[in-house]
């Protein structure tokens, strides 16, 4: 109060890192006391004032937002925010508002459903068990190419092994969907499990392919975007590829996504994954990627130096196993095992933090329940 008051002057060199901060703050404003009307208690008080409104103590301020809020009859926050200020300094409206959804009366006026099912992870126990599927817009973007003009990409996923497959697309019709899909399928096999969004894109002619291949095609929840997780952040990872080429084509490059995407989804697959603790491709080939300075570089080499040897057909060529197939096998079982154990810590791991974000709710018998009802009538019936 002194300090406050200015009756107590603390000498620079003796003030401690708190007391710095006070007189620091003090100094932009006009502090004092006075005998004061407080609305809050309706009389006449020695209050601690600033350019005029009271500062109250601490454990009174729940009371004077309590009073306002009774006398204004459940106003919102904002409305009581800017009744309080005009008497009052420091109760700001995010405090206020933590009252009110605190307030038995306000969750009677106007109740509240937080209460969510608990995260369950999309997993798979093999490759090729699940893929996700999705479309992502480009029409920022668009990019002309042999008189077509590509405006989505066409994300496929596999929920085990991570690895993607990207493919452009001019438009987002289930005709131009299927046939890429049919393309990726028929090079590399069908899933058991298709799952995609509630988008038009992936019924009609999808849905008689997914038959034609013996695919299941299942579809998320609507507005719920946690069951597409996997797929919808890898795009995050590719999308910020793309953005750099962008950036490097202000300064005289190119931003050809549609040429570029190739190698956007070589990289994302080679790189290792951190749900995994290994590479996408190495999870569903069983083999590291080459690095790139393994890669051949044709760039200044002379085509005619090339030499190709071709097999005749007197020669007599047996292909045997290799003797370490089995080696190899047992190798590719390592590291999926290894990778689904990851994988599976990582989902627990989702769970427990979803758990924490939102708790079960917990009754005992005879509590008093709001029950939410989703259709025509939304009124909300207490029950006992």
């Amino acid at each position: 109060m002194n300090l406050l008051s200015r009756r107590e002057v603390i000498p620079v060199k003796e003030r401690n890192s708190l007391e710095k901060r006070l007189y620091k703050k003090i100094s932009h404003f006009n502090f004092g006391t006075q005998s004061i009307i407080d609305p809050y208690l309706g009389k006449q008080m020695n209050r601690i004032t600033i350019d005029g409104k009271i500062v109250l103590p601490w454990e009174e301020l729940e009371k004077c937002i309590e009073k306002f809020y009774a006398l204004s009859k459940a106003d919102g926050a904002r409305k009581l925010y800017h009744q309080i200020k005009e008497h009052y300094f420091g109760i700001g409206e995010p405090m206020i508002q933590r009252y009110i959804s605190n307030n038995d009366m306000q969750r009677q006026k106007r109740p509240l459903f937080s209460n969510k099912a608990p995260l369950i992870p999309v997993d798979a126990k093999k490759p090729m068990e699940r893929h996700q599927v999705d479309l992502v817009d480009m029409r920022k973007l668009i990019v002309e190419k042999d008189d077509v003009s590509y405006k989505y990409i066409l994300s496929t996923m596999d929920v085990f092994t991570r690895f993607v497959w990207l493919r452009p697309l001019s438009d987002k019709s289930s005709e131009k969907v299927a046939a890429k899909l049919r393309e990726i399928y028929s090079e590399f096999g069908n899933p058991k499990i298709l799952q995609s969004d509630q988008g038009s894109e992936f019924k009609g002619v999808v849905t008689r392919l997914c038959k034609d291949m013996n695919i299941k095609l299942i579809y998320s929840s609507s507005y719920h975007p946690q069951s597409q997780g996997k797929i919808e952040r890898s795009h995050g990872t590719w999308k910020d590829k793309i953005r750099f080429d962008l950036i490097n084509s202000k300064f005289g490059g190119i931003c050809d996504w549609v040429t570029n995407l190739p190698s956007l989804q070589s990289i994302y697959n080679n790189a290792i994954h951190s749900s995994l603790g290994i590479s996408p491709y190495e999870c569903l080939l069983g083999i590291k990627p080459n690095s790139v300075t393994q890669k051949c570089n044709f760039t200044n080499t002379n085509l005619e130096d090339i030499t190709i040897e071709f097999a005749n057909e007197e020669s007599n060529m047996t292909f045997l196993p290799s003797e370490d197939c089995a080696e190899r096998m047992r190798h590719i079982e390592k590291v999926r095992s290894q990778a689904f154990n990851i994988s599976k810590k990582a989902s627990a791991n989702m769970q427990k933090n979803g758990l924490s974000k939102y708790p079960p709710s917990e009754y005992n018998i005879g509590d008093e329940v709001y029950v939410k009802f989703i259709g025509k009538d939304k009124r909300v019936y207490r029950g006992g």
